[in-house]
């Protein structure tokens, strides 16, 4: 009964809004849950527009589980807004968040990636708290951007950094969870899909079908037969001008036709 319980308290944590961020960028999410109940809860991914000009965005992935993932994830996302009224700053924010009790109690980590976009400037600015991946792309190049500090909750007083990249028109900021690197080949459980899984799903899209995050839990699907030790998710953030033509370019996202599946807890609101 107890455990019931912990399960049911866990799929409150999911949840689909709809994205209140400037027209310049197009925002897509996609998740998958884990086959086990056990192991579900924990993922992270917000939203908000600071101004016409400036967009902030976290992903992050709790180590908690089950009714404690709810807890810990409320508990987060007070945290990071709280932090993101103050700042702008991505490392400060991080640093933040790993200062606060509120955010990482003594029994919990998380990885997180948090971006500043800044419209005025063409760029985006990010800070890594060892977030597994996330990929900047323009046309057919990427680039990883690696992590920037350590996880929340493992050094006390750790440090952050964080860089700025240029974020021109059509490009795109692709960051998923482990859920997707480390997920297991059906048939060759000594396999895992990895970041050159997501590359390849990326690099394979059609052009007519442009939804990044989409394909990249498509090819996953694929690879796992639908099965997920994790919780996994996914999210692009692609710059999308007015003047973009109808036929969106090879790395731009396309809102779905209905909402994707979600696993976890997605929220796109005011701070």
């Amino acid at each position: 009964m107890q455990l019931r319980e912990s399960h049911g308290q866990a799929a409150t944590v999911q949840s689909l809004r709809q994205p209140t961020v400037p027209c310049s960028l197009a925002v897509s999410v996609v998740s998958r849950s884990a086959t086990n109940e056990q192991n579900r809860g924990g993922d992270i991914f917000h939203a908000s527009a600071l101004s016409e000009d400036a967009t902030i965005t976290v992903l992050a992935d709790m180590s908690s589980k089950g009714a404690a993932a709810k807890r810990h994830v409320e508990a987060f996302l007070a945290a990071f807004r709280s932090e993101a009224r103050e700042s702008r700053r991505p490392a400060h924010i991080l640093s933040g968040l790993n200062a606060s009790r509120a955010a990482i109690d003594e029994n919990t980590f998380a990885c997180a990636f948090v971006a500043y976009f800044g419209r005025a400037t063409g760029t985006v600015t990010y800070a890594s708290a060892g977030h597994d991946l996330a990929l900047l792309l323009s046309g057919r190049r990427h680039v990883h951007l690696e992590p920037t500090g350590p996880a929340l909750g493992i050094i006390e007083r750790a440090a952050f950094r964080e860089r700025s990249m240029p974020f021109h028109e059509n490009d795109a900021l692709l960051i998923a969870t482990d859920g997707f690197t480390e997920c297991r080949k059906s048939a060759d459980q000594s396999r895992m899909f990895g970041s050159a899984g997501i590359v390849r799903a990326v690099h394979a899209l059609d052009a007519r079908e442009a939804d990044l995050a989409e394909a990249v839990a498509r090819a996953a699907d694929a690879f796992t037969a639908g099965l997920y030790r994790d919780d996994a998710t996914v999210a692009c953030i692609a710059n999308v001008r007015a003047s973009t033509p109808s036929g969106f370019r090879r790395n731009l996202p396309r809102p779905p036709a209905r909402p994707p599946h979600f696993g976890r807890f997605s929220d796109t609101g005011g701070l």
